[in-house]
């Protein structure tokens, strides 16, 4: 014993005197980490707080809890996103679609499904996970089943590779069909099916709450919920028994997940609950720089996380980035209280978004109204009318959400309330007031949304002319909609500003356009490139316009060469930001195979528009109403006329042609303008007792 503690005294004096180290012991760290993800189809957000479910609070309590978009891939005529589709998105990191035939996945399947989705203009990786834990030595494992009548095991997808392989498929483990005959199609899962995750990636599937659901058609509403009500007591026993052990390991993350919205949610639903622990360190709101906004994430951003967590590398072109776990954790009821309360909040938002949607219709049809009351010279009232509600919605869409309503009637009330007033006002109204109005409004939009954006985007976020959490296109920033009434109502503010503002006034305008169109561009703020695009050329014709008239023309240049900084400078933001913090188009030029394939979807997506839209019809009669007020003016143009004609070539052509909805944003820039050409509109017939104004202020 004494000389072999001589000889390792010995060893470690050698190794100190060459400047080597010996091997650290090793630490948890250095441990080989494993995921566990947890299948619930079927759960909604009404069963957080349900009695049966007090281990699911538990669970809220000690990990991150959020809700995921689960979008998959548009397919026409479908109304809901299938969960087989959800899981290969999930396993993908991009939203995917598949056919009927996936309910046993099999090699023949993965091919099926590979074939399938190169159809889509951009790439989904199928069983992009699997290939990863398998390819870096690790194993998969999928347990338990959604069987009904027919079997249906498509969470084994998440554990596939491309190849179909899976190194333990007990999928089809569990009870027998017909083995429960009180239980829903004969099935009821138990905590004694799931053993103790042993695998690098382990999939377990209780399916007792989606049999529930699916059985429901099939019985009384009493027999129902009573069945929901067995469904959710074994779903708290599978998580006391099986889950809720697991949470202090520390080289293992559990994710508790659903499919997709219960077969019972209404309809336009896209939120699921999703539940994260790693390694029992995470707490409070689920949140992801895809979303931004805290207990949102996507089902894109899965694939990004689970890799993250596995310290494995990512395939090139994931639009997802890692989740992670922000802001206060309270405790047990509270938790879940917070947790369900984010899913009523949006999808009463979201509601209201898609039922008023910037009420594209209408805007299209007082438009055209506008136009031929124009055209064929009908009474100046009834033209102000329409150029006032026109003028209006925007602002109503951007600030009605502030003011809180019992339900959609009450939000339909209001907008028809403000419709019929400001119609009252421009109908009747003296023309200076019937003015003031219409600029009031636009000026109200151009001042609020870049303050908005500056503090965070909340007002942009739930504006009724917005995007919505459910849809699932957009989660922060300025959208198109909003991008383009911003360019429209600020062409509106200036043409009436510019020609009467002193020196001081212009150049305070001029400050208020740089910084709006630095924030709507800017990867922090807005982050839209196609309205910063539109927004920097509009503005900037305007500034080109003035400068004209000034007698420096020359100094054209130098408005060129700011938007051309201003360019770069956003540019290099947003590249030289860290991985999870750029925008979905700085990844795609670090990624360069990827930018065609985003320009292609853009261009495809904006085609689609014009030729399907509402608002491509908006945007004919905006031109339409703007040619006819233009038509009728005698003379040279005014100063204002010459603003909003500038900025309504540069910018609305700016806007359709550089975003992937760029019909949207070009007719809610161009139907403001044609408004306001309206109002200033000389020598139609006026309400009795109402003095002739002239066509402009300048």
């Amino acid at each position: 014993m004494r000389l072999m503690a001589v000889r390792l005294v010995c060893a470690a004096m050698v190794a100190t005197a060459a400047g080597t180290r010996c091997p650290a012991a090793p630490s948890a760290s250095d441990e080989p980490r494993r995921l566990l993800v947890v299948s619930v189809p079927g759960l909604r957000a009404d069963d957080i707080q349900h009695p049966r479910s007090q281990a699911l609070r538990s669970l809220a309590s000690r990990a991150a809890v959020g809700w995921m978009n689960t979008r998959t891939a548009r397919v026409p005529g479908q109304r809901r996103d299938p969960p087989e589709a959800v899981y290969v998105s999930l396993a993908s990191g991009a939203r995917a679609k598949v056919g009927e035939w996936v309910g046993r996945p099999s090699l023949a399947t993965m091919d099926r499904l590979a074939r399938l989705n190169t159809t889509l203009n951009y790439r989904v990786p199928v069983g992009a996970l699997g290939r990863a834990v398998l390819g870096a030595g690790g194993s998969t494992e999928a347990v338990g089943n959604e069987d009904d009548t027919a079997p249906r095991r498509a969470a084994l997808l998440l554990a596939m590779d491309p190849l179909g392989r899976v190194s333990r498929d007990a999928t089809g483990a569990g009870p027998p069909r017909g083995s429960q005959s009180l239980a829903p199609f004969g099935i009821r899962q138990t905590y004694r099916d799931f053993a103790v995750p042993r695998a690098t990636l382990t999939v377990w599937v209780f399916g007792d709450v989606v049999r529930a659901d699916r059985y429901a058609r099939l019985c009384t509403p009493a027999a129902a919920a009573s069945h929901r009500d067995a469904a959710l007591a074994g779903l708290d026993a599978f998580l006391e028994r099986r889950v809720l052990p697991l949470l202090q390991q520390r080289e293992l993350a559990v994710a508790l997940i659903a499919p997709g919205p219960a077969p019972s949610a209404p309809d336009g639903d896209r939120l699921a609950p999703v539940v994260w622990s790693a390694g029992g360190a995470s707490r409070g709101l689920l949140t992801s720089p895809s979303t931004r906004t805290p207990g949102l994430v996507t089902v894109t951003d899965f694939l990004p996380s689970a890799l993250h967590w596995l310290r494995l590398k990512e395939p090139p072109g994931l639009v997802g980035r890692p989740w992670y776990a922000g802001g206060e954790a309270p405790d047990g009821a509270t938790e879940a209280a917070r947790w369900a309360s984010l899913y009523r909040a949006w999808l009463d938002r979201s509601e209201r978004q898609r039922a008023f949607g910037g009420l594209a219709g209408l805007q299209a049809a007082l438009a055209f109204a506008g136009f031929l009351l124009v055209w064929r010279g009908g009474r100046a009232g009834a033209v102000r009318a329409c150029a006032l509600a026109v003028l209006v919605l925007p602002a109503f869409h951007l600030l009605a959400p502030v003011v809180p309503m019992p339900g959609l009637w009450a939000a339909w009330a209001a907008a028809i309330a403000c419709m019929v007033g400001v119609g009252l006002v421009g109908a009747m109204g003296p023309t200076p007031l019937v003015r003031a109005v219409g600029v009031g409004c636009a000026g109200l939009v151009a001042a609020v949304a870049p303050v908005d954006l500056a503090t965070g985007g909340d007002l942009v976020r739930g504006a009724w002319m917005g995007y919505s959490v459910m849809e699932g296109a957009r989660y922060y920033g300025i959208g198109n909609e909003l991008g383009g009434a911003l360019l429209g109502c600020g062409l509106v503010a200036i043409s009436a500003a510019a020609p009467l503002a002193a020196q001081v006034g212009r150049a305070a305008l001029a400050s208020w356009a740089l910084v709006t169109v630095f924030l709507v561009g800017s990867p922090g703020a807005g982050a839209n490139v196609g309205a910063f695009a539109g927004a920097a050329a509009g503005l900037g014709a305007c500034a080109v316009v003035l400068l004209r008239a000034s007698g420096r023309g020359r100094a054209g240049l130098v408005v060129v060469a700011s938007a051309a900084a201003l360019t770069v400078a956003i540019g290099a933001i947003d590249v030289l930001a860290g991985p999870h913090a750029q925008s979905h188009l700085a990844r795609a030029l670090l990624q360069g195979p990827e930018l065609p394939m985003l320009v292609a979807r853009k261009v495809q997506l904006n085609l689609f528009l014009i030729l399907h839209s509402v608002w491509a019809l908006g945007l004919v009669a905006g031109l339409l109403w703007y040619a006819a007020c233009r038509a009728r003016i005698e003379g040279p143009l005014s100063m204002s006329d010459r603003l909003r004609r500038a900025g309504l070539l540069a910018g609305g052509g700016a806007m359709l042609a550089l975003n992937d909805s760029g019909v949207v944003a070009a007719a809610l820039t161009v139907l403001p303008v044609a408004a306001a050409s309206a109002l200033w509109l000389p020598r139609l017939p006026e309400p009795s007792g109402v003095p002739c104004e002239p066509s402009s202020p300048a």
